[in-house]
């Protein structure tokens, strides 16, 4: 028999228009309860947000998701992970909400004796979205569209580059991610969809980097219909894609690897939009300063973090893990273009075979096979072997190839690490928790790759 499945609650804190209550639910019974939704693991924003309107009706505005705990249901693997869905302040009455019976107004002093508590793991971002009802400032590392009303200029500059196209807007734009990293928007048209990206100050040369991209693949990434480099704003044209799976996982990868290679030897015009260094040459130093943080990640995602041991043998494999950067340095690769996170969700198709690469926000000049084990960790075992002979085939001079991925694998692995240690330090704290399992997830995959490099090693 199966154990039980992972899944996730989302706590949604909506304060009153006064900012001195907060909306909650009383159930059959008269029992005060927050509005929460359910739903399985690693949905898509759009969808937990549309199960928020069949809860509470379309009035709520939603800003950000604050914290999250974790904690294991069994031994099978499988984990209850709860946040909080942080919303603006409701401006219409409650007899306005799906059954006004069931909603009310909870005094936000009275929380804590009149609501069941929130886990321990919330309890700080509750605390401070408290402290901003109250009067504190945000944190300077949030985004203005996280803000109460701090959307507004961007869906103004996007409803005219929409018309500027000579397109006409039909209906609400729709928030198909909203987070410190980035604000993605669909806005639909009478000439089909357009898609809005604002992007966030850790990843805000995007724009212009897939402008340049755009230009010079039109197709291979989605075409860009207008940008403003200084707020990070970027309107992209319906690529006209599905989504990648099976036969044509492959060509994927194929596509990227081309892209890759159109690109060596014009690093200096990636650099000039903002594309940072992120070579072999650096690499090793990088992961060293960003180990400092795996404690703090394991404490933040307890159920993904690694042990004292596990930290410990990657403290000591820095040393082989340089010589593996110089190795990668001498191996006659040169540097190009980076992707940083290509994996089948970032990558769409047509239905006449071409590819889409999607979301250029992690963009870099680096080794290009760094860029392959991304791919691989979204896929099974079996398929693995079959996706690396197609990239690879797009590699014809390189001698070894399987052992140069081998190599970029544990690199790969590293650079992530990197990643998300970087993304955790640059957001605010109420993002930190989604950073820390990635941290983990990845730390644990050095390791991981490392053993599969040596092993390989001792077999030839």
């Amino acid at each position: 028999m199966s154990g039980p499945a992972s899944f996730d609650d989302h706590v949604l804190l909506v304060p009153s228009s006064a900012r001195d209550a907060v909306l909650i639910r009383v159930d059959e019974a008269g029992e005060r309860r927050w509005p929460t939704v359910r739903g399985g693991r690693a949905r898509e924003l759009d969808e937990i947000l549309a199960d928020v309107a069949r809860l509470a009706g379309p009035d709520l505005v939603f800003l950000r998701i604050a914290g999250r705990a974790e904690v294991p249901l069994g031994e099978g693997g499988a984990t209850a992970r709860t946040d909080l869905l942080v919303h603006d302040a409701l401006t219409v009455s409650l007899e306005h909400l799906p059954g006004p019976a069931r909603w009310a107004w909870c005094p936000v002093d009275d929380v804590a004796t009149l609501l069941p508590p929130l886990p321990d793991a919330l309890r700080g971002s509750f605390a401070r979205w408290l402290d901003e009802l109250h009067g504190a400032p945000p944190p300077p590392q949030r985004p203005a569209w996280a803000n109460p009303g701090g959307i507004r200029p961007f869906l103004a500059w996007l409803a005219a580059a929409v018309r500027a196209t000579g397109a006409t807007p039909e209906g609400e734009p729709e928030v198909l991610q909203q987070w410190g990293i980035s604000l993605v928007v669909r806005q639909r048209t009478d000439r089909g969809p357009l898609f809005g990206k604002a992007v966030g100050a850790v990843f805000a040369s995007e724009p212009a980097i897939t402008r340049l991209l755009a230009a010079d693949r039109p197709g291979t990434v989605p075409g860009v219909l207008a940008v403003d480099t200084e707020r990070a704003w970027v309107l992209l044209d319906d690529a006209r894609i599905r989504p990648i799976g099976g036969a044509d996982a492959a060509e994927g990868l194929r596509a990227l690897a081309r892209l890759q290679r159109a690109w060596i030897g014009r690093t200096d015009e990636l650099r000039a939009v903002g594309c940072p260094d992120r070579g072999p040459a650096t690499l090793a130093d990088d992961l060293a300063a960003s180990l400092e943080d795996l404690e703090l990640a394991s404490e933040l995602a307890p159920t993904r973090g690694l042990d004292a041991a596990e930290r410990a043998r990657l403290r000591a494999l820095l040393p082989a893990f340089a010589g593996l950067c110089r190795d990668a340095e001498d191996d006659g690769l040169p540097l190009t273009l980076l992707h940083g996170d290509c994996h089948p969700g970032n990558t769409g198709v047509r239905d006449d075979g071409s590819v889409c690469l999607l979301d250029w926000s992690d963009a870099a000049v680096g080794h290009p096979f760094v860029d392959v084990d991304v791919w691989l960790s979204h896929v099974t075992e079996d398929d693995r072997p079959a996706l690396r002979a197609a990239y690879l085939a797009e590699w014809p001079e390189v001698a070894d190839g399987e052992a140069a991925l081998l190599r970029a694998d544990v690199l790969c692995a590293a650079y992530q690490v990197v990643t998300s240690q970087r993304l955790l330090r640059a957001l605010e704290e109420d993002e930190w928790p989604g950073f820390a399992g990635g941290m983990s997830f990845w730390a644990r995959r050095v390791l991981d790759r490392y053993d599969v490099l040596v092993a390989s090693t001792l077999r030839s």
